[in-house]
């Protein structure tokens, strides 16, 4: 559903038609509420919209379709514990660790330190290649904009795992791969 919701925000920049747009944002609903890290969608698809240089008011209507889909999620949501940002702060380089550790599954289930040395690499080819793509003016390649929106996405995903699972006192991140 996530590509999808790219594939068509690209669909409503090229052919310039609501239904695309609409249609984009109803798969990236149905992404909000199919997974824990669903949320991530929204703000992944505004700045996968500025990239392609979408008029304002369609970058405006999908963050109002994101802050709504968010919103509507947390209505009657019962928080069981405080809030993790204060640990996410305040150990920036664990919540990298554990982000990179995440991201490389499942070498990191062999070993950590590879684990972290193939979710850099992935994290550096992807900003590579979205740099590059950018320079080139491929903004409007309906390859890049599913690519990098469903990169984004799973980076964003990972930010959230740790968000909520990293425990800093957990020198093997146990909980970023289980």
């Amino acid at each position: 559903a996530a590509a999808l919701s790219f594939l068509f925000l690209w669909r409503s920049a090229r052919a310039r038609r609501l239904s695309s747009l609409v249609v984009s944002v109803a798969t990236a609903v149905i992404v909000t509420y199919s997974s824990g890290n669903g949320m991530v969608i929204w703000p992944v698809l505004v700045i996968v919209a500025a990239l392609m240089r979408l008029p304002g008011r369609r970058i405006a209507a999908v963050s109002v379709a994101g802050v709504l889909s968010i919103s509507a999620y947390f209505v009657d949501y019962r928080f069981l514990e405080q809030g993790r940002t204060a640990l996410l702060l305040s150990h920036p380089f664990y919540a990298i660790w554990f982000t990179l550790v995440y991201l490389g599954c499942p070498v990191s289930y062999g070993n950590v330190r590879l684990g972290v040395l193939a979710g850099l690499a992935g994290l550096l080819l992807v900003a590579a290649a979205v740099t590059l793509a950018i320079r080139q003016r491929r903004t409007t390649d309906a390859a890049f904009v599913v690519t990098v929106g469903v990169c984004l996405f799973v980076a964003g995903s990972a930010l959230m795992a740790a968000y909520g699972r990293m425990e800093p006192g957990d020198a093997t991140v146990a909980a970023a791969h289980t």
